[in-house]
């Protein structure tokens, strides 16, 4: 009989479907955790191997005991995953079959009062991932200046009273050091205004993670991790990314749009002279949100809450180079979805289906060619034209005035600007 762990690792299935695992083939777990991810690949593999990069070392030890029956199988590596490049090659491994990351805290960090990561618990402010690093979260509160808190409060919890925290931060550390996680809870409570505490979130949740990010450099670690992924991914690997905040998911869209473009060079050029190769083809399912939360706001996995919406993951293959399609980045959720018909598209929400109107139905040019579409290039919005119209002239022709504008859900804006 397995022992339980009493942990369940978050979207498990889409991981293992988005990595299609091959039973001979080489993967990276690069967020070990307490093992759950690396455990499910690990059942599928025969004779492949898994690397593990944790740089917890509590993390460590739990999966060598979890792991345990897999033997050799399976390498565990005490380290950060922004020197992911530098690990593969210590260890000889030139190309990897598949790579999966689960961003942010885990449970376990969340549920040890001591590791100070909760605002749940009166505790020593610490909050490093890696235990031997040396700038923790009491440094951080009681030496950093105004205005260095103020930013990171703003940048990494977009914390709209960062000023206000930032100040009530400076002025109770003129008396004593701030030591507790209890007591800088109870400081940014009484620098927020009434309004701001009469929200459902934990008045100190923003604020906790910024600093937590700020301790251990999160959003720094991730162009490196990405860059080191995309050289290391063998012909047809895969690399899955779980994102939990909006600010991890921005980085990690941005990064991989930036992989999978290739050349940058201006249109008008006959021929390419910046040299860039498309490093990997980004595809984003539809993957499904996490939406449950359980008592006091820090929720264990997988009932944690996302900042607006969910956790979601993403997928990128290698690229070859010359790919047909050009620029194919797809919305996060396929916000405006794909239409593949007439028929598909007045059904669709997110279609302006009245007389002699136009309709934005996909973002893709790529997608048009079934259904008859036409766009102005691969970025812009697909538009239909009603039968009793003349067909556009070509792809520089005038359009006719678009739909009304629409607010669209903020995991949209990431990759592409509506163009009406």
């Amino acid at each position: 009989m397995e022992k339980d762990y009493g942990h369940k690792p978050v979207l498990l299935e889409e991981c293992l479907e988005a990595l299609a695992i091959r039973p001979e083939g080489v993967y990276v777990d690069g967020t070990l955790g307490r093992a759950g991810h690396s455990q499910a690949i690990l059942r599928r593999l025969t004779t492949g191997r898994l690397i593990g990069i944790d740089r917890d070392l509590a993390a460590i030890d739990a999966a060598r005991e979890r792991l345990a029956d897999f033997g050799d199988r399976v390498t565990l590596v005490h380290g950060n995953f922004s020197d992911l490049g530098d690990i593969l090659q210590n260890l000889g491994i030139v190309g990897v079959d598949g790579m999966l990351f689960d961003l942010g805290v885990s449970s376990p960090q969340l549920d040890e009062p001591q590791r100070g990561f909760s605002y749940m618990h009166d505790a020593p402010l610490d909050m490093r991932m890696d235990r031997t690093a040396s700038l923790d979260a009491g440094a951080v509160v009681n030496t950093w200046s105004y205005e260095e808190l103020r930013r990171i409060l703003f940048a990494y919890g977009e914390e709209r009273y960062a000023p206000q925290i930032a100040r009530a931060i400076v002025r109770r550390r003129e008396d004593r050091p701030i030591r507790t996680t209890g007591e800088l809870a109870e400081i940014i409570r009484s620098a927020m205004p009434p309004k701001a505490l009469r929200e459902k979130q934990h008045p100190a949740k923003r604020s906790f993670q910024a600093i937590r990010i700020a301790v251990n450099g999160e959003l720094d670690a991730l162009p490196p991790m990405l860059e080191a992924a995309a050289d290391h991914l063998a012909p047809g690997g895969r690399l899955a990314v779980i994102t939990f905040h909006s600010l991890e998911d921005r980085a990690v869209k941005q990064k991989l749009r930036e992989l999978s473009t290739g050349c940058t060079c201006p249109p008008e050029f006959p021929v390419c002279v910046c040299g860039k190769k498309t490093k990997i083809e980004a595809r984003n399912p539809q993957a499904r949100p996490i939406r449950a939360c359980g008592a006091g706001g820090e929720s264990p996995r997988p009932q944690r809450q996302a900042a607006r919406g969910g956790a979601y993951g993403m997928v990128a293959l290698p690229s070859s180079g010359n790919h047909p399609g050009g620029r194919r980045i797809v919305p996060w959720r396929l916000i405006i979805r794909t239409a593949q018909s007439a028929d598909t598209a007045r059904k669709t929400p997110w279609t302006e289906t009245s007389p002699g109107s136009w309709t934005a139905v996909s973002w893709s040019a790529s997608w048009t060619a079934a259904a008859g579409w036409t766009s102005t290039n691969s970025m812009s919005a697909v538009l239909k034209q009603p039968p009793s119209a003349t067909p556009a002239a070509g792809p520089r022709s005038r359009r006719p005035s678009a739909p009304p504008r629409r607010f669209l859900p903020w995991r949209c804006w990431g990759l592409c600007v509506p163009p009406f």
